[in-house]
């Protein structure tokens, strides 16, 4: 068929009277001729169906990927989206540790000034009594 097709485009390019110096001994007749044109003429549309499914599957392919690329898209504003408020919950509990160590260490100077406080109050409350003591014993 290709031989038959390479055949026709040579009688279709270059005309029967060229094809027949090509073709030495072979005069083909009008009929002949015309039968070839017909030929050349269905293989002709028989690419132009070919051509034409083809054109339509990757059409369908390509609207196919438009989609996949705009679902990919969307997955991908949603995952950094994800990403943004999860480092938003990250610093807000960065925040709260960094508050509470805050706490417990005002809580632990509390505890200690209230230890030297007490202590200080045991000193005063013996120094009292002594002089109590004195004051009683005079």
């Amino acid at each position: 068929m290709r031989l038959r097709l390479v055949y026709h485009a040579w009688i279709a390019v270059v005309g029967p009277t060229q094809a027949m110096s090509r073709w030495a001994g072979h005069v083909p007749s009008a009929r002949a001729t015309s039968r070839h044109m017909l030929l050349v003429s269905q293989d002709l549309q028989m690419m132009s169906i070919c051509k034409s499914r083809f054109l339509r599957d990757e059409h369908g392919r390509i609207e196919q990927e438009v989609v996949e690329l705009w679902w990919v898209d969307e997955l991908w504003h949603e995952l950094e989206s994800a990403c943004r408020e999860s480092q938003d919950w990250a610093a807000e509990a960065t925040g709260a540790q960094a508050t509470e160590m805050r706490a417990v260490k005002q809580v632990t100077a509390a505890k200690q000034k209230l230890d030297a406080t007490k202590a200080h109050l045991v000193e005063t409350e013996a120094a009292l009594r002594k002089s109590l003591e004195a004051l009683e014993a005079e």
